[in-house]
């Protein structure tokens, strides 16, 4: 085919195929050469033109499975959801989700590289967890939530769980990421924000079972 003329297509066409080469080859497996092979006629240079390589090309999928999804400004716009149950529902979706899935896939070696940890590190802290300390507000408010100290307690509580608890940054058995989740558990109480109750547990097992081997 003819070399696409509108950048924008271009670039979505690269993601749609490095999307769908991540998820069967994985990520590791997957070479520039694989992409340029099912790209139907684009170059090498088409590539290049919008991504440097492969790892930028990993981020910019990752970032549109994200912004496609939309979540957290679904939950944000719910009606007579507790400040607690809309930190229960961010919970649940990144247990049930087959976009998590799919991420953890192809994003295994997380742990070994510095500038997606950086990354996910950053997003969890600046990103999420002001949404987190909203919600956590609202909560007290509400009567959900005795937590008091929410910037910290929302910031504690993204990094557990995207960095802490993300068997795409450390490697965990079944057994281990359960423990996990029981300690969290047992945490969280401990400051007056209940989010991980006998459901997200039971999601949480269900989870270990679909990705994990061990």
């Amino acid at each position: 085919m003819a070399r696409n003329k509108f950048p924008e297509e271009t670039m979505n066409l690269i993601l749609d195929v490095s999307t769908k080469l991540f998820l069967e080859k994985g990520y590791e497996n997957t070479t520039m050469g694989d992409i340029v092979a099912d790209l139907g006629g684009l170059t090498r240079g088409a590539i290049y033109h919008h991504f440097k390589n492969k790892e930028e090309i990993l981020e910019a999928v990752m970032t549109r499975m994200f912004s496609e999804n939309n979540l957290l400004a679904k939950i944000e716009q719910e009606k007579n959801v507790t400040g607690l149950q809309k930190i229960k529902k961010l919970i649940m979706y990144s247990l049930t989700s087959t976009e998590q899935q799919q991420l953890y896939t192809f994003s295994l070696s997380l742990m070994k590289n510095t500038r997606l940890l950086a990354r996910q590190l950053e997003e969890a802290v600046t990103e999420l967890a002001p949404l987190i300390e909203k919600w956590i507000i609202e909560g007290y408010e509400d009567g959900s939530i005795q937590a008091e100290n929410s910037k910290e307690t929302a910031e504690t509580i993204a990094i557990l769980l995207n960095i802490w608890a993300n068997p795409s940054v450390f490697l965990v058995t079944k057994k281990q990421l359960i423990s996990k989740f029981q300690y969290m558990r047992r945490l969280f109480d401990s400051l007056g924000i209940p989010i991980i109750d006998n459901e997200v547990m039971k999601a949480c097992l269900k989870y270990t079972n679909n990705i994990l081997l061990e």
